[in-house]
């Protein structure tokens, strides 16, 4: 996720805010897998992150919107 947003912006990794500012990844990750089990189960999650909106929809399911 930080690659494709350190792309859109045209920096590096390093130049982008710290993720924790934004997220718990951490969490998040563990969300979609507890999800993952359970077929009946859709998820997503929203947050901002360096004035852009990232969308969580699997854990290899990731927008990144302007």
């Amino acid at each position: 996720m930080l690659s494709a947003v350190a792309e859109k912006k045209g920096v590096s990794k390093d130049e982008l805010p710290m993720l924790y500012e934004s997220t718990e990844p951490d969490a998040v990750k563990e969300l979609f897998e507890h999800a993952a089990i359970r077929t009946d189960t859709e998820l997503s999650v929203q947050f901002s992150y360096a004035s852009y909106t990232v969308i969580v929809q699997g854990l290899n399911d990731i927008t990144i919107e302007e």
